[in-house]
């Protein structure tokens, strides 16, 4: 069934650019030492870019997961071949478009993840603690292969399958058929942890405390930039928490909601949504429930004004971010967005057993 909502022009033209940069990046040329080593790992995007949200002021947010035979050490990655998957991938940024920005914390996150610990530690206490929760979380809602398709395929269906399990009655546990509809319980547990756990770090990282320190710090470095004001980096970053990371994780919920059936949702349909971007989810809300089509209008409206007040360069970004007048409204009317898809989830989820789980 076709629908009448027309995309935002901002929406659109990050789409496109995010579309032709995602096009360079999976067929940039490498040597032949690189080459070797990509065998050994893949390499997937996440952050803005994968949610085809780029803009002038976006990361190049990676993750790269190696080992994929746990019984061959082999398999893995050794360390002069991570060098030059780093150098490889450092070359790759400085070559383009995000050349001025550089991989967060110095490179950290490309530290390779081994293959069975992220399906494996699902729920361990190392889960977080060694970056595994959030590397598995982005791979499934929120991620694109650059470098070995067919290895982030294997990962994103061995992680699927170990939140689509069945136990019986003695214990045995199996996958769940794919036409079988069932209930994801251990996914949507995870993914409202995630979620918390992003909201929480932002207050550790941006409280009076923190600010006041990051301040003291950058002062006595000499550091200037405009973006790197701890003040503006909180009102930057809380903008962005109340938009793009509560719709990465709350268009999944939604989705599942909209598309749910005899109590459960069929597998097809939840890989559907995963590949998706949060977008795109809401798009296929209206598209499966037309008489939400003027919510989810409402909703893309305001999240165009949020990615339209981040556009430019970062002096004119953060210039915007300092200026009550411009920054207020848009701080505002994140409650409002909260709010809309606050209502498009509960009214999605009446009489609902997954919405049941979801909220309790």
């Amino acid at each position: 069934m076709d629908i009448m909502i027309d995309l935002p022009k901002e929406i659109i033209r990050r789409k496109n650019l995010s579309k032709r940069v995602i096009s360079t990046l999976v067929r940039w040329p490498t040597t032949e030492n690189v080459e070797e080593s990509y065998k050994k790992c893949c390499v997937y995007i996440t952050g803005s870019l994968a949610r085809y949200e780029l803009d002038e002021n976006s990361d190049l947010d990676l993750f790269v997961v190696d080992h994929f035979e746990p019984d061959n050490p082999e398999s893995a990655l050794t360390f002069v071949e991570q060098s030059r998957v780093v150098s490889s991938l450092e070359d790759i940024r400085n070559d383009s478009l995000f050349a001025k920005r550089k991989f967060s914390r110095g490179g950290y996150f490309l530290q390779p993840l081994p293959f069975s610990a992220m399906v494996d530690e699902i729920g361990d206490p190392q889960d977080d603690a060694r970056n595994l929760f959030t590397a598995r979380m982005l791979l499934l809602i929120n991620s694109y292969p650059m470098i070995n398709k067919d290895g982030y395929d294997r990962l994103r269906k061995e992680a699927t399958d170990a939140y689509w399990t069945l136990v019986d009655s003695k214990g045995r546990a199996s996958t769940a058929p794919g036409d079988m509809p069932y209930k994801p319980i251990m996914f949507l547990n995870d993914l409202k942890r995630w979620w918390l756990s992003v909201a929480l770090n932002f207050e550790r990282s941006h409280n009076h405390r923190a600010i006041a320190r990051k301040m003291e710090l950058r002062k006595a470095q000499g550091i200037f930039d405009p973006l790197e004001d701890p003040r503006v980096e909180r009102r930057l970053a809380n903008l962005k928490l109340r938009h793009a990371r509560v719709l990465a994780v709350y268009s999944v919920l939604a989705s599942i909601l909209a598309c749910e059936r005899s109590e459960g949702i069929i597998r097809s349909d939840f890989e559907y949504i995963i590949q998706s971007s949060p977008i795109e989810r809401l798009m296929y809300i209206a598209q499966y429930h037309p008489n939400f089509e003027e919510d989810v209008s409402r909703l893309l409206a305001m999240y165009a004004t949020y990615l339209e007040f981040l556009t430019g360069s970062k002096v004119e970004l953060a210039s915007r971010i300092k200026d009550d007048k411009q920054y207020k409204p848009v701080k505002f009317q994140a409650y409002d967005f909260h709010s809309g898809l606050f209502n498009l989830i509960n009214r999605l989820g009446e009489k609902s057993l997954l919405y049941q789980y979801i909220v309790v």
